[in-house]
């Protein structure tokens, strides 16, 4: 929202000083909602922000990595080293929940859903919205979604090629 002040009493079709005719406003994309007294409520709606990037396209890192960014890195990493971490964002993936509807399909504690989710939460990988009474918590960070899957996926080859040793090993003899 935004509030404007307006010339009091402007006859029909007056230009202000700007030559605009309209009031002055720092809003762009305004739509007028109300005229209360010598006031414009409008409505304001931000302007898109072009994106540096698109939404988990690769990033390109430094090489050498900075020791800095190597720190935030690997407190990342370890943050998600967790496994009722994992389990928390798997839950997740399917829409926002509250503590206790995630802590029953985990079968573990309030209490100890609620420090996990604590830790997501200051890290920005999920986020909380209050509704009545309850919190909702939902991923905010897709991209830790995806590191996941990432990983499960390098897990399955690597499997499938231990399977196919395996296997190989047992038609020579």
């Amino acid at each position: 929202m935004c509030l404007q002040r307006v010339a009091a009493r402007e006859p029909a079709g007056h230009t202000d000083s700007r030559g605009k005719g309209q009031p002055s406003t720092q809003c762009e994309s305004a739509e007028v909602i109300l005229r209360v007294y010598n006031y414009v409520v409008v409505e304001y709606t931000p302007p898109q922000r072009p994106t540096l990037r698109a939404q988990g396209a690769p990033v390109n890192v430094p090489h050498p990595i900075p020791p800095a960014l190597a720190d935030m890195i690997a407190e990342r990493f370890q943050l998600l080293s967790e496994p009722m971490r994992i389990r928390i964002l798997d839950l997740l993936q399917d829409g926002p929940l509250s503590v206790s509807v995630i802590a029953a399909g985990l079968e573990s504690s309030q209490q100890n859903v609620s420090k996990h989710l604590g830790l997501l939460l200051r890290a920005g990988i999920v986020a909380r919205q209050k509704e009545h009474t309850t919190s909702l918590y939902e991923i905010a960070d897709a991209s830790v979604v995806k590191l996941c899957e990432q990983v499960c996926g390098g897990l399955q080859r690597r499997l499938e090629a231990q399977w196919s040793l395996v296997s190989q090993e047992v038609v020579r003899r």
